[in-house]
C-alpha cells in the first residue's frame, strides 16, 4: 500500500516536528550515531526473549504436533501488526506534538479519547511487566542469596536504575545483548544437567500426536505472552540510524524469536521427556533444589529479568514525561 512504499522509500520518513523529541531519537545532525540495523534487531529479540523461555519446553509438550505451526502462526501476526504501525507511521508523514508515536497515530485515527485509552492501556501493562521483572528477580535470588526478599526487591531497584537510564537505541541494544548472553547461559546448563542424567531420548509418541482443546489453549498462552514488539517498534525505528531498515529488523528479529524458541521448546522437551513426573511448567522445576546447576541457573534468569528492563520501560518514560511537560 501507499503507506509501506513511502515507508520504505524515505530514510528520513520520520517525525520532523522540532517540539517532540522521542527519547530514543538521535537529532537529524546526529543520525549517524542512531543504531545499526543488527542492533535494533538485537533489542526487539531481547523485547521477546526472556526468562519466559523456560516455560516453552512444557507448552511445547503441551501443543504437541501442533506446536510448531502454532508458532509459525504467532509469528505471522506480530509481523503483521508490527508492520502496519510502521506503514501508519509513514503514510501519516509527519506526526503533530503528542507525547509518542503511539499518542500521535491514536489522535490522528481516533482523537483524544483513543489517546487517552491508548496511554493508559500502554502505561498499566509496561509497568506491570517491568514490576514483575523485578519481582520474579526478587523471588528467583531469594532461593539462593541469603538476604531477605525485601532486600532483594530494593537491590534490584538499584540496578536497574542507571539501566532505565539510557537514551540510546545503542545502549539498550548493548544491555539487551548482554541479557541474551546470560540467558544462554541458563539455557545451556539446563540442557547439559538434563543430557547427563537422561542422555538425548527420541521423540515420545505423545509429542508427535494432535493435542487436546485445552493442551493447545496451554500452549497458545504461554508462546503468545512471549511476543511484545508492538509495544516498542516504534521507540525502536526512532533510535536507528537508517529508520527505513526497521521493517528489516523486525523481519529479522522475529525470525530469529522463532527459531530459538522452536529449539529451546523441541530440544528441552526431548531431553525432559522422560523425567520423574515428565517436563514440569518451568524447567528449573526439573532441576535438582539446591544443586550447582539449580543455582546457576536461577542466578542467570534473576539477572535476565533485571537487564530487560530498559525497552520496555522507554515509552513508559516517554508518556510519563510528556505529561510532566504539558500539565
Amino acid at each position: 500500500n501507499a503507506g509501506a512504499a513511502s515507508f520504505a522509500a524515505d530514510d528520513d520518513a520520520m517525525p520532523s516536528d522540532p517540539k517532540r523529541e522521542p527519547l530514543l531519537s538521535p537529532s537529524p545532525a546526529d543520525r549517524a550515531s542512531g543504531a545499526s540495523t543488527l542492533q535494533a534487531t538485537v533489542s526487539l529479540v531481547k523485547i521477546c526473549v526472556g526468562t519466559g523461555v523456560m516455560a516453552l519446553p512444557w507448552a511445547f509438550v503441551q501443543g504437541a504436533s501442533f506446536s510448531l505451526p502454532g508458532l509459525a502462526l504467532l509469528v505471522a501476526w506480530n509481523w503483521y501488526t508490527s508492520f502496519q504501525l510502521l506503514a501508519c507511521r509513514a503514510a501519516a508523514g509527519p506526526l503533530p506534538q503528542q507525547r509518542s508515536a503511539y499518542s500521535a497515530l491514536a489522535h490522528a485515527g481516533l482523537g483524544k479519547a483513543g489517546v487517552y485509552v491508548l496511554e493508559g492501556s500502554l502505561l498499566l501493562v509496561l509497568i506491570g511487566v517491568c514490576a514483575s521483572m523485578q519481582i520474579q528477580s526478587a523471588q528467583l535470588l531469594a532461593a539462593v542469596a541469603p538476604f531477605s526478599y525485601t532486600v532483594l526487591v530494593l537491590g534490584g531497584a538499584l540496578v536497574v536504575a542507571p539501566l532505565a537510564l539510557q537514551r540510546t537505541l545503542r545502549g539498550i541494544s548493548a544491555i539487551a545483548a548482554a541479557g541474551l548472553l546470560v540467558l544462554g547461559v541458563g539455557l545451556a546448563t539446563v540442557a547439559g544437567a538434563g543430557m547427563m542424567q537422561y542422555g538425548l531420548p527420541p521423540p515420545v509418541a505423545a509429542q508427535l500426536a494432535p493435542p487436546s482443546a485445552e493442551s493447545f489453549s496451554a500452549f497458545f498462552g504461554i508462546a503468545a505472552f512471549s511476543f511484545g514488539t508492538q509495544c516498542t517498534i516504534l521507540p525502536v525505528q526512532d533510535g536507528m540510524r537508517q529508520p527505513r531498515r526497521a521493517g528489516t529488523a523486525l523481519a529479522a528479529s522475529l525470525l530469529v524469536v522463532a527459531l530459538l524458541y522452536a529449539c529451546v521448546g523441541v530440544a528441552l522437551a526431548l531431553i525432559y521427556a522422560h523425567a520423574s513426573g515428565g517436563v514440569r511448567p518451568l524447567i528449573i522445576m526439573n532441576l535438582t533444589p539446591g544443586s550447582a546447576e539449580a543455582f546457576v541457573v536461577e542466578v542467570c534468569s534473576a539477572l535476565v529479568a533485571l537487564l530487560s528492563y530498559p525497552l520496555p520501560l522507554m515509552p513508559v518514560i516517554q508518556l510519563l514525561a510528556g505529561l510532566v511537560q504539558t500539565s
